[in-house]
């Protein structure tokens, strides 16, 4: 069972499922097992789930190895008008 939920942390696993889902959510709808509104619900709490939507544009575009910014202690003091 852990190595079930280790396989479920990788972002590649978890963008495979998300997949799927985006795939079978629309079937479902259309062949009558859910309705347009459900249905909806159910990618959203997919997502939510496997922490992927918003965050995949973040993640899809940060380096892995790229560090926070360090705020620099004049930034503080400087005015934003003219």
């Amino acid at each position: 069972m852990n190595e079930l939920f280790n396989k479920l942390k990788e972002p590649k696993t978890r963008k495979w499922i998300y997949g799927i889902a985006t795939a079978a959510i629309p079937l479902l709808i259309g062949y009558g097992a859910l309705t347009a509104a459900t249905g909806g619900l159910w990618l959203v709490l997919v997502g939510a789930i496997l922490g992927v939507g918003t965050n995949s544009l973040a993640s899809a575009n940060t380096k892995p190895e790229a560090q926070p910014l360090e705020e620099s202690p004049e930034s503080d003091q400087e005015e934003l008008g003219p």
